[in-house]
C-alpha cells in the first residue's frame, strides 16, 4: 500500500506532458467566433477525419468565416509555462494557400493590436503536426508576452502576405501547449520549416533547401540589403559559437555583417555586437562565428539581452542583380564544429517527428559529403583566461564575461575562471550570479588567501 501511495505521489509531482488548448470536442460553434461577426460558420465538427478523440474542427476556406478565434475563458492565458504550441492540421490537398496562426496579447499602452503571428503554407496532404515555438512567430507592436495571451486566431485574410486558393479545406485537432524541442548545449535561432515569419518580408523557397523543406530566399538588390529577425531568444550568454547555414550565388565581393542587437534605451545609436563574413563561395556553407570575434557597437546591454539578429549585405558596385543568399538553420552552441544541425521539427515530413538527438560533432564542411578541411584551431583555456583578464583591465566587462564563460565550458572547475567571472558579475551588479561563482572559488581553491577574500566578497554581497 505504501508503495502505491509513493508511486501516486511521484506521479502527481510530475509536470503535465501538455496543457490542452482545444481538443475539438463538443460545441465548437459556442467557443469559436468570427472576428467580423458574420453568420458564416467558423469551425464545424467533423467525425469522419479525426486524429484524436471523436471529432476534429473543419475549416472550409471557401465558405467559412475568414478570421476565427478562440478567446478566454476557453483558451489558457499563460502559454509561457510550457513554451511551445502544437497542433495537428489536416489538409485535403496541397493548394498553395497561406494562412496565419496568431496569438493576441493586447497591450493597453499601445495603439493598435498587439500579437504574435506565424504563416503556414498549405503544401501537404493528410495530417501534419505543427510544432511552433516563440521564435516561430513574428512580433507585431508590443505584446505583453506568452504569459498573457488573450486569444488564438486562424486567419485566411487580412494581411497582404496571406494567399487564398480555392478548395482549401483544413481540419484541426489536439491543439496543445508542450515543452520546446531542445538539444543539449544548443539554442535554435532560426528553423525555416516552422519560422516562416522570422525574416519577413523575405519569401520562402523549396530549393536549394539544405536541412529541411524550406529556405528563406534573399536577393539583396530586390529585397533590400538588410533583414532583421526579432524572434531570436534573448539570452545568448553561455554560448560560444553562432552557426549559420548560408547559400551563396553571384556574391563575389559581398560582405555580410551579422549583428546581435542589444539596444540600450538611453543611447541614441543602435547598440550590439557585430562580425563580418566574406561571401566568397558558391553553394552551401556552414559558417561558424565565435562570439568572441564580435566587436562592440555602441554600448550594448549584454549578451543576456539580445533583441534581434540583423544581417546586412554590403554590395560592391560590380555586384549584379543576381546576387542571392539563402538562409537555413541557425543556432548557438557551446561546441566547436557543431555542424550536425538542430533537432528535426515535428511534422516537417507529414508525420510524427523523431525524438531530439544529441548534436553530431563534425568538422565544418563534412556535412556536405566532401573532404572536410581541418577544423580551425580554437583558443585553449589559458589563452582565453589571458584574453579575459586583458578585457577586464580595459573595462570591457561583456567581452571578459564571454571569455570566462568559454573557459568554464572547457574546464568547469577552473578556479581562475570562477574567480574572474565573479568579479565581472559583481561589477555588473549581478549579485546572485556573482555569489554563485565566489562560492565555487571557496569550494575549489587550494589558496587560503583567495578563499578568505572570496568569503569576504560573499559577505559584502550578502549585505
Amino acid at each position: 500500500m505504501l508503495i502505491l501511495l509513493l508511486a501516486a505521489a511521484l506521479a502527481s509531482a510530475q509536470p503535465p506532458a501538455y496543457v490542452s488548448v482545444e481538443e475539438m470536442e463538443g460545441d465548437l460553434a459556442a467557443r469559436w467566433h468570427d472576428v467580423a461577426g458574420s453568420a458564416k460558420p467558423t469551425l464545424e465538427p467533423d467525425e469522419t477525419v479525426v486524429k484524436e478523440g471523436e471529432a476534429s474542427g473543419r475549416w472550409d476556406l471557401d465558405t467559412s468565416a475568414q478570421v476565427i478565434y478562440l478567446a478566454a475563458p476557453d483558451v489558457p492565458d499563460n502559454f509561457e509555462e510550457q513554451g511551445a504550441l502544437e497542433m495537428w492540421v489536416h489538409s485535403a490537398r496541397p493548394t498553395g494557400a497561406v494562412f496565419a496562426i496568431a496569438l493576441h496579447s493586447e497591450n493597453p499602452g499601445t495603439d493598435g493590436e498587439d500579437y504574435y503571428r506565424c504563416l503556414v503554407p498549405v503544401d501537404w496532404e493528410g495530417w501534419r503536426l505543427l510544432h511552433l515555438e516563440p521564435r516561430s512567430f513574428a512580433v507585431a507592436r508590443e505584446p505583453l508576452g506568452w504569459r498573457r495571451i488573450d486569444s488564438l486566431r486562424f486567419a485566411a485574410a487580412g494581411w497582404s502576405d496571406l494567399r487564398q486558393a480555392p478548395g482549401t479545406v483544413l481540419r484541426f485537432d489536439a491543439i496543445r501547449l508542450v515543452k520546446p524541442s531542445e538539444v543539449p548545449g544548443r539554442r535554435t535561432l532560426f528553423e525555416p520549416d516552422t519560422d516562416w515569419c522570422a525574416w519577413w518580408p523575405l519569401p520562402y523557397a523549396t530549393t536549394p533547401a539544405k536541412t529541411g523543406r524550406y529556405v528563406s530566399d534573399w536577393y539583396p538588390r530586390e529585397d533590400g540589403v538588410e533583414v532583421t529577425n526579432r524572434s531570436v531568444p534573448a539570452d545568448w550568454s553561455g554560448s560560444v559559437y553562432l552557426y549559420l547555414w548560408l547559400y551563396c550565388e553571384e556574391t563575389a565581393g559581398v560582405v555580410l555583417t551579422a549583428t546581435a542587437g542589444s539596444d540600450r534605451d538611453e543611447t541614441p545609436e543602435h547598440d550590439g555586437y557585430s562580425a563580418d563574413v566574406a561571401l566568397d563561395w558558391v553553394g552551401w556553407k556552414l559558417v561558424e562565428l565565435p562570439l568572441t570575434a564580435f566587436g562592440r557597437t555602441g554600448d550594448p546591454v549584454g549578451w543576456q539581452a539580445i533583441d534581434e539578429l540583423r544581417l546586412e549585405a554590403s554590395l560592391p558596385e560590380a555586384a549584379g542583380d543576381g546576387a542571392r543568399l539563402c538562409l537555413d538553420d541557425m543556432w548557438l552552441s557551446a561546441v566547436a564544429g557543431d555542424g550536425g544541425g538542430p533537432p528535426a521539427v515535428a511534422g516537417a515530413g507529414g508525420g510524427e517527428a523523431p525524438p531530439p538527438t544529441a548534436p553530431t560533432v563534425i568538422a565544418p564542411g563534412a556535412a556536405d559529403g566532401g573532404s572536410a578541411p581541418p577544423p580551425a584551431a580554437t583558443p585553449d583555456a589559458a589563452q582565453l583566461l589571458r584574453e579575459a583578464l586583458e578585457a577586464k583591465r580595459k573595462g570591457d566587462l561583456e567581452l571578459a564575461f564571454t571569455k570566462y564563460i568559454a573557459v568554464l565550458l572547457r574546464e568547469p572547475e577552473s578556479v581562475e575562471a570562477h574567480w574572474g567571472l565573479a568579479w565581472v558579475l559583481a561589477a555588473k551588479d549581478e549579485k546572485e550570479a556573482a555569489r554563485e561563482h565566489f562560492s565555487q572559488v571557496i569550494r575549489l581553491s587550494q589558496d587560503p588567501a583567495r578563499v578568505k577574500e572570496a568569503k569576504a566578497a560573499l559577505a559584502r554581497l550578502g549585505r
